[in-house]
């Protein structure tokens, strides 16, 4: 009877011992996986947060050296402006007034007394964007020119910008809408065009500063509209 009762007692502790041992297993499997849907979770979430297809999540950017630079450094793959041709809508750069203009010192295609002629020749404002036309005339005495804006600017892209005096705002060239530098075949004292595009400002601003050339002086209050 004795061994009995103690046998009894034995077996519901294994019992019991067995069903806690069951509840903490279960427990901490839940726990698991609520930590990995938590994780998932954050990781969709932050996945999401990121640029697609390899955009950037900065909408104004300065002009960064490096490999766009780099690209037309060569002068690979570059194709030769027209003589007198703006940007394919049928105006002649000849038929241009210049708004503006300046000339800057420049040695091109090897020629350190040479000079460089930058011109403001158009400039339209087309709903959020500003385009313009700007013209490069390479002064020298070299009959056989073979040079490029990228290599006139010492290997550099020319990137302008425009400054909105009102709101005191910079606007940085949009680089995709304009033309590359090293595309911008220059010819011995014949003016060459490229095509440059800025974001517009607010619809009360209708004048800007134009920069022309990295350190001369800026164009100012030049009609965008």
């Amino acid at each position: 009877m004795f061994k009995s009762a103690t046998s009894k007692a034995i077996v519901c502790l294994g019992l019991a011992t067995s069903l806690a041992l069951t509840g903490c297993s279960v427990g901490v499997s839940d726990e698991g996986k609520d930590n990995t849907q938590n994780a998932e979770q954050a990781s969709a979430q932050q996945q999401g947060a990121q640029p697609q297809d390899g955009g950037s999540m900065t909408q104004e950017s300065e002009p960064a050296e490096g490999a766009e630079e780099s690209a037309t450094a060569s002068g690979e793959g570059q194709d030769s402006n027209a003589e007198g041709t703006a940007s394919g809508d049928g105006v002649t750069a000849d038929s241009l007034d210049a708004l503006a203009s300046t000339t800057v010192r420049a040695e091109i295609s090897g020629d350190k007394d040479a000079s460089l002629t930058v011109e403001l020749l158009s400039v339209e404002r087309k709903g959020d964007l500003i385009e313009t036309i700007y013209g490069f005339t390479a002064n020298t005495d070299t009959t056989d020119l073979q040079a490029d804006l990228f290599g006139a600017n010492g290997s550099s892209q020319f990137w302008p910008y425009l400054i909105d005096q009102k709101n005191l705002n910079r606007h940085s060239l949009v680089r995709d809408a304009s033309d590359n530098s090293g595309d911008i075949s220059l010819m011995a004292n014949k003016r060459v065009t490229g095509k440059f595009v800025f974001p517009a400002p607010p619809e009360d601003v209708h004048e800007m500063d134009f920069q022309l050339w990295e350190g001369a002086e800026m164009a100012k209050d030049v009609k965008i509209d």
